[in-house]
C-alpha cells in the first residue's frame, strides 16, 4: 500500500500541468484545462490515482502566481492537502532559469514536495486540509488570513 499520491504542478490562466508520482515511482506527465470542469476532472483523477494505489493522503503543491489562490480553495475542498510554493525561494540555476518549460516547473514542485514528504504525512495523516513543512520555499495557507510564511 502506498502512503501518499505526489503532485507538483505547473498553475497557469488556461492550463495545470501535473507531474504526479506515487511515493518515489516516477512520475507521468498529464495537463488539464485551468477550468471548473478541467479543475473537477483533475481531482477526478488524483483521487483515482489514491483509490487504485490506497495511498492514505493525496499531496499537491504549486507556485504562488498572480492567479491567487481558486486552485487552493478548490483542492482543498476536495480533502487535498495542497501547499503553495514561493516562488522566489525555489532554488534554480543560472542555467534552468534559461531552460525553463513547464513540465521542468511541476518536476521541481514535485522534488519540493518528495524532500517534505515524511514530515508532512506524520503531521498530516488521511484527511487533513492543511500541514506545514520544513524549508523557506514553503507557504502556509491560513484560512483567517490566506497567506502566513511557514515556519522552519
Amino acid at each position: 500500500m502506498a502512503e501518499s499520491v505526489m503532485v507538483g504542478c505547473d498553475h497557469h490562466d488556461r492550463t495545470n500541468l501535473l507531474m504526479t508520482a506515487v511515493d518515489r515511482e516516477e512520475p507521468e506527465k498529464r495537463s488539464f484545462p485551468n477550468t471548473e470542469t478541467g479543475v473537477e476532472k483533475m481531482i477526478a483523477h488524483l483521487e483515482q490515482r489514491q483509490e487504485e494505489t490506497g495511498a492514505k493522503v493525496i499531496l499537491f503543491a504549486y507556485e504562488a502566481s498572480s492567479l491567487g489562490f481558486a486552485l487552493y480553495d478548490q483542492v482543498t475542498a476536495a480533502g487535498i492537502v495542497c501547499h503553495v510554493l514561493a516562488p522566489s525561494k525555489m532554488e534554480r540555476s543560472q542555467k534552468r532559469r534559461k531552460n525553463k518549460t513547464d513540465a521542468k516547473d511541476a518536476r521541481d514542485q514535485l522534488i519540493a514536495l518528495r524532500s517534505h514528504v515524511r514530515d508532512i504525512v506524520k503531521r498530516c495523516g488521511s484527511g487533513s486540509q492543511a500541514a506545514t513543512a520544513r524549508g523557506s520555499s514553503w507557504v502556509t495557507i491560513s484560512p483567517s488570513t490566506k497567506v502566513a510564511p511557514a515556519s522552519s
